[in-house]
């Protein structure tokens, strides 16, 4: 749907979409301290209810079939690397489909931001290290996901495929944002989506989102929150600082306050990151209060749940506003070729404070 007109939804939904990724994240590190265990049942499945509403603004479906236990009932391979290849069979279909019916370029940016993000991550599982016992105790670093061709080798080839990915990704989004209009003077509605947002100095912006989805998912995968949550919660602040400051530093949307918005979601998902690793803290401090615990952990939960859906709201409420306007316009173009013209500033006009 994208036009050569400013819309107000599809800011909206690409801004609900990216915090929703981060209230995920948080939420998942939240379900693995011991104050959300201390809950009883019935408290769980309502703040586990409560979280669904991220999950529904991120379009995640709340869970998958294991591909290794499929793999495993059709009699092959159920390791990792099998997985990883046959999760990546149905994507480029798609995207092969995609692309022979209607644009290359259309499929290079839709496949991208749909599928990118998670085939990367998927790399991140090889890396995954953890000892059984302490340092102390000549526990050893196990990594029992690489690939098998050796250790340096799966050191040096796996963040190597990851920074390819990276690469990919951006360079074709590059070259997606400056394709040229054709001679009818007519832009690629995949260009628009690109673009139509931003200004012209920050065209390529969306590019920094892109990097940002692919960095958050490769964290979840890397350092997983069943064993690691303070540290991926502290790469997450990382990345959503990083983010932060050079939104706050280009403000890079047309209007100023898309970027108020974008620079307040920012500012919020660094201050649940926190609050999630100051629960973790608290649960493994000697001196822990369970009342504490309980009142973080909702406080959470409640940030997210208010706010993502919120925005769900916003974005159905600009969907209709924006429809009711085209309809304006359109009734104004039917009044004129039937003999009845209406002064096209006055449409105009009508259409503005529609959208308004």
């Amino acid at each position: 749907m994208a036009t050569t007109e400013k819309k107000q939804t599809a800011v909206l939904l690409n801004q609900l979409m990216a915090f929703a990724t981060v209230s995920n994240i948080v939420s998942s590190g939240l379900f693995q301290t011991s104050s959300y265990q201390s809950l009883q049942s019935d408290a769980r499945m309502f703040l586990a209810s409560a979280s669904g509403v991220a999950d529904f603004a991120q379009g995640s479906a709340g869970g998958a079939m294991s591909k290794d236990c499929l793999l495993s009932q059709l009699g092959l391979s159920g390791s990792l690397w099998a997985t990883h290849l046959a999760s990546t069979i149905i994507p480029v279909l798609l995207m092969m489909g995609l692309a022979l019916t209607r644009n290359p370029g259309l499929s290079l940016v839709v496949g991208t931001n749909v599928f990118l993000p998670g085939f990367t991550a998927a790399f991140g599982k090889y890396l995954i290290a953890f000892r059984l016992k302490p340092e102390e105790q000549n526990g050893q670093v196990l990594m029992p996901f690489r690939l098998g061709i050796g250790l340096d080798s799966d050191l040096v080839i796996v963040p190597v495929i990851i920074s390819l990915c990276f690469v990919v990704g951006v360079l074709g989004w590059l070259q997606a944002a400056h394709v040229k209009a054709d001679s009818n003077g007519k832009v690629p509605n995949y260009v628009l989506y690109l673009t139509q947002s931003y200004k012209p100095e920050c065209s390529v912006w969306e590019i920094e989102r892109l990097v940002r989805k692919m960095l958050l998912s490769l964290t979840t995968q890397v350092l997983p929150v069943t064993y690691s949550p303070a540290s991926q919660m502290q790469l997450v602040s990382v990345i959503l600082l990083a983010a932060l400051l050079l939104h706050f530093r280009y403000k890079p949307y047309k209007n100023e306050s898309w970027n108020t918005i974008e620079v307040a979601l920012l500012a919020t998902g660094l201050l649940l990151s926190g609050v999630t690793t100051t629960l973790i803290a608290n649960d493994l401090h000697w001196a822990r209060t369970a009342r504490t615990g309980i009142v973080l952990m909702m406080f959470v939960f409640l940030l997210v749940t208010v706010i993502c859906g919120t925005m769900i709201v916003l974005v159905m409420l600009n969907m209709y506003w924006e429809r009711q306007a085209a309809r304006s316009v359109d009734s104004g173009d039917a009044e004129r070729q039937g003999g009845k013209e209406l002064p096209h500033d006055e449409v105009r006009a009508e259409a503005a404070e529609m959208e308004q």
